[in-house]
């Protein structure tokens, strides 16, 4: 797939200065973003583990329904938040490790990786929180997120609704919009002809 990211000479001048700056000031220190790692990892791993013990332990059927709905969450939580780092290659130096860990992930949470990894990496970051271009914005009408976008009745109540729709966007999206990106012909293309639009 060939870069859709629009070259100007200036912003990529511009960039290269950004970057040097950050690199110079920024002090990195390995030992402690491996310590935060893996604190992550231990917390996750953790409540991951006690989570689904309680499936074992309760006998009430109405705490094994929220001991489940527990599970659910925190499981998405761990898969979701370290899949996202594996995506970007922050985890490991090997690309191929990242790779094989974010696949599994996502693998294991009923999701397709590589619809996600191109949708994420190709539409999100493409252009971040762009009406029209990141893909992440044009979920459903039923949650607006944009000030300028079309308005509807509903979405003075969205503050109500919205956190129950969002418990059931896993289900939208592995049976939904995987296929939809996956099948769809302008997804990854330049779109309505941006880059056209543009000065030489």
């Amino acid at each position: 797939m060939r870069d859709k990211h629009i070259q100007i000479t200036q912003d990529q001048e511009l960039l290269k200065f950004i970057r040097r700056e950050v690199d110079e000031k920024l002090i990195r220190d390995d030992r402690s973003l491996l310590l935060k790692i893996w604190t992550k990892f231990i917390f996750y791993f953790t409540l991951s583990s006690f989570s689904y013990s309680l499936l074992y332990i309760v006998e009430s059927p109405f705490y094994f329904i929220l001991s489940f709905i527990l599970y659910g969450f925190v499981l998405l939580l761990f898969a979701f938040n370290f899949s996202h780092d594996f995506s970007h290659n922050t985890i490991f130096k090997s690309r191929k490790l990242n790779n094989f860990c974010f696949t599994v992930i996502y693998t294991l949470v009923g999701a397709h990786a590589e619809a996600w990894k191109q949708r994420h990496n190709n539409s999100h970051h493409y252009a971040p929180n762009v009406k029209d271009y990141d893909s992440d914005l044009r979920i459903t009408k039923l949650i607006r997120v944009i000030p300028d976008s079309e308005h509807f009745w509903y979405h003075k109540y969205q503050h109500i609704y919205a956190p129950f729709a969002y418990t059931s966007y896993s289900l939208f999206w592995i049976f939904i919009k995987d296929f939809v990106i996956l099948y769809s012909k302008d997804e990854y293309t330049e779109r309505k002809g941006f880059n056209s639009t543009l000065p030489n």
